[in-house]
């Protein structure tokens, strides 16, 4: 799953939430698309065309989508291999930042389903399933970050 996206000029850089791709970098000119895998390969595959790379980089599973757009339908070259270190700082750091944004929310939902209940003395569903959303969006992240 994506998770952070920049575009420089004719270059479109991603970094996933992936079991085993860390990022891509596309060329909107020449169609190239790099991908880095957790383990420092790197292949680029050749002319892909713009709608096979947007559902690559929009996919749930990134690996999914490699494996039944990409990888047997275009040329592909396998690079030298790279210190995937800094790309997995990055994520963490992006992962950690979600992590207090999606807490603060959750305090927030807290909050206002107390002094919701504390005013009408009645539980309002919909404050529930906002505290239950923030929830698992925390669990979500705490997985991923445990897991990788």
């Amino acid at each position: 799953m994506l998770i952070k996206r920049n575009e420089k000029g004719d270059n479109v850089e991603v970094l996933y939430n992936s079991s085993n791709i860390l990022a891509s970098s596309w060329d909107k000119t020449t169609h190239n698309l790099t991908i880095t895998f957790k383990r420092g390969v790197q292949y680029i595959y050749k002319d892909v065309r713009p709608t096979d790379y947007t559902r690559f980089e929009l996919a749930e599973s990134q690996g999914v989508e490699l494996n039944k757009r990409i990888k047997n339908v275009y040329t592909y070259e396998k690079l030298s291999n790279v210190d995937t270190g800094d790309l997995v700082k990055e994520i963490y750091a992006y992962q950690q930042e979600e992590m207090g944004d999606v807490g603060k929310n959750l305090i927030t939902a807290m909050k206002s389903f107390i002094v919701s209940h504390q005013n009408k003395n009645t539980i309002d569903l919909k404050e529930v399933e906002n505290i239950e959303f923030f929830i698992n969006k925390v669990k979500e992240i705490n997985e991923t970050v445990i897991n990788d």
